[in-house]
């Protein structure tokens, strides 16, 4: 498993609402058509999504591997949808 983070508030909503939520990975952006979106932010550990969560948001884990994922820069990204997993 690895980890991302969400704004808490929408995330709790998308697991009361959704029987599995998930998080995104590369394709067309979900919101501005004609755009790519780069796939959802992924951490290693659980301490450094935290670590990078602002206000408001909170650390959740993908059901994914590192192979799943690729880097910009110093940014790891998710390039498969993959299961978001509330974390205890």
């Amino acid at each position: 498993m690895l980890y991302t983070i969400g704004h808490r508030e929408n995330y709790e909503r998308f697991f009361r609402e959704q029987r599995q939520p998930m998080k995104l990975g590369r394709g067309p952006h979900p919101r501005n058509p004609g755009e790519e979106y780069p796939g959802g932010s992924i951490y290693l550990t659980r301490e450094e999504a935290e670590a990078a969560a602002p206000d408001g948001y909170t650390s959740y884990g993908v059901e994914t591997t590192i192979e799943n994922t690729y880097l910009v820069g110093a940014d790891r990204h998710l390039i498969e949808t993959s299961p978001l997993v509330r974390l205890p």
